[in-house]
């Protein structure tokens, strides 16, 4: 039908194609979000070994959704997930949405089934609703099940939904409100966008009510006070300011200067105080009429500062023929506290001067022209040398070197298993094929604690290849092979992850131990 639509140019034929392959998508996700209930089923939590005791880290059962959904066999999520091109932890999340839909109250799951509901809508009913007794739920379930196609707009159904579930348990609601009050925090956003990243302030709606008009009072005064930039800029720049309370002040000092002398009420001039003195002549002469006074205070509210009204850090004299005229500036070096910077640069972007890309350590990267606009006039950056992957010495010890982990990070700067999105440096660095120690007298490349048999894994995910059916190879250092309990077989590398198997390809229960012989016979029939 798509084809035929473009073949056709025709308008009408082109919007019932985008109508038809919606409705496709539409019942491909409900089928989804059945099948990760079926496969739930296939993985029940008693299906696990009995064990005496329970050895760490080996799979556990766990109930992922809540109340009344069955227990499951903690690592189905990572087979799941992967054939879905999803990591485990955002599986276990549509798992759960999938397990609560179906197993708790009926009205969202006949929606599902019926091919009525867009999936999205009906995993915020069910993440919204994880902590509801069946009853509360059900009253949720049967509020918002007639609006699961899409008929309101996502803001306003996700309002309702919010309104239903404090309706539903006004105790629990207000029990949760208190924790999430103690859970106030203020910090970074985790990730950034071409050399921009945020701060994000939780707390009571109070509390940000009274940061909010704090900025905006500080915004303000930038703007009374020369500032020509716009709100959004210089409501930034007022976050600067409240980190610095010295220079804060200063600029609120000056700030009620300007409003006092450009208040609306009369300002008490008189004729003969040409200099501005604040005592009054010895002999004051008759008022004037109050058609003058109004005209000596309008002028007065209209008078320019002087420099001296504006702290030195924010104001700057010009030469010429304005020599007291203040301008506006401001300078962030002096407000922010020093901050270094290290960023990864190759050798010739530096002698060239411009063009390249520059890895910022924990942001993304970065050009370098950004470097010299905006990071050099503020912050002090030391450039690190490359470290040399190649000359990573092995060491025959279980224990990794820092500097064999800093290899790792450059190397592979995501975990290594299929499809994980985990970039920080809190995960383990594990050896790909165990630690073993080595003989008396062995060559280098038989030593276990070399880079090439490293790879970076979560908590979760090296759980998974510890105790889980998964093989792992690393047939050339940073490139990874793994064959799930199923018989596919995923590659991961720095470009990400491609499943290199077929979606018929069998697992063969006389195949070789090694992966890399499989997937390169594969290849080669």
């Amino acid at each position: 039908m798509l084809a035929r639509a473009i073949d056709e140019c025709n308008v009408v034929g082109t919007l019932d194609a985008v109508e038809s392959l919606f409705d496709v998508r539409l019942v491909a996700e409900a089928e989804m979000f059945e099948l990760a209930t079926h496969f739930a089923d296939l993985s029940p939590g008693d299906s696990l070994p009995a064990r005496r005791g329970t050895p760490p880290g080996t799979e556990r059962a766990v109930r992922i959704g809540g109340e009344s959904t069955p227990m499951i066999a903690e690592f189905c999520v990572a087979e799941f997930g992967a054939r879905m091109r999803m990591g485990s932890w955002s599986t276990r999340r549509y798992m759960a949405d999938a397990l609560d839909t179906r197993d708790r109250p009926p009205l969202c799951w006949k929606q599902v089934r019926s091919r009525q509901a867009r999936i999205p809508f009906v995993r915020l009913v069910a993440s919204k609703t994880r902590h509801l007794s069946p009853p509360a739920a059900a009253y949720v379930d049967a509020a918002m099940a007639d609006f699961l196609d899409g008929c309101l707009p996502w803001g306003r159904f996700e309002s309702r939904v919010e309104g239903k579930v404090v309706a539903a348990d006004p105790e629990t609601a207000a029990a949760r409100e208190a924790a999430r009050a103690a859970e106030q925090f203020a910090k970074r956003t985790r990730s950034s966008e071409e050399g921009s990243a945020g701060f994000y302030v939780r707390s009571t709606a109070g509390v940000i009510a009274r940061i909010d008009a704090t900025v905006a009072l500080v915004a303000e005064a930038l703007k009374a006070l020369g500032d020509a930039d716009n709100e959004n800029l210089r409501r930034v720049k007022a976050m600067a300011l409240l980190c610095n309370p010295t220079k804060a002040v200063e600029l609120l000092a000056a700030f009620a200067a300007h409003r006092s002398r450009t208040t609306d009420v009369a300002l008490p001039l008189a004729q003969g105080n040409d200099q501005g003195d604040d005592e009054p002549p010895e002999s004051p002469e008759p008022p004037e009429p109050p058609d003058a006074l109004d005209r000596m205070n309008a002028f007065a509210r209209k008078v320019a500062f002087t420099p001296t009204h504006l702290p030195a850090w924010l104001a700057v004299r010009d030469t010429g023929e304005d020599a007291f005229r203040p301008r506006f500036s401001f300078d962030w070096s002096a407000l922010l506290p020093p901050l270094t910077l290290n960023v990864h640069v190759a050798a010739e972007t530096l002698q060239e001067g411009e063009g390249g890309v520059i890895r910022w350590e924990g942001e993304n990267p970065v050009s370098h022209q950004f470097v010299h606009e905006h990071l050099r006039p503020l912050h002090s950056y030391v450039i690190q040398p490359v470290i040399d992957l190649a000359a990573q010495t092995p060491v025959d010890a279980y224990e990794i070197p820092d500097r064999h982990r800093r290899a790792v990070h450059l190397r592979t700067p995501a975990d290594c298993s299929p499809f994980s999105s985990d970039t920080t440096r809190k995960v383990d660095i594990d050896h790909t094929e165990e630690y073993v120690a080595a003989p008396e007298g062995a060559r280098e490349k038989d030593l276990k604690s070399r880079l090439d048999n490293y790879g970076p894994l979560g908590r979760f995910n090296h759980r998974l290849k510890t105790h889980g059916q998964w093989t792992v190879k690393q047939p050339f250092g940073g490139i990874y092979l793994w064959r799930e309990p199923h018989g596919q077989v995923y590659l991961v590398d720095h470009t990400g992850t491609r499943k290199v198997t077929r979606p018929d390809h069998e697992l063969q229960l006389h195949r070789a131990e090694d992966i890399i012989l499989e997937v390169d016979c594969l290849h080669t029939a």
